[in-house]
């Protein structure tokens, strides 16, 4: 099944926050992983989620 273009728009907004710092603590960096069972960035140190998207079912 492919992706919608909303998915991969989400996706690429995932990707581009990937390995930036994490506004919330000075030792983590983003990540993309889940939140919540939604797809998201989060911080690799803290875990504090800097966006999540939702995915067309």
């Amino acid at each position: 099944m492919s992706q919608s273009r909303s998915d991969q728009h989400h996706e690429r907004v995932l990707v581009a926050l990937e390995g930036r710092p994490c506004p919330s603590c000075h030792d983590g960096k983003l990540e993309r992983s889940t939140y919540k069972e939604n797809r998201a960035a989060v911080c690799d140190c803290c875990g504090t989620p800097q966006a999540q998207v939702w995915f067309d079912p």
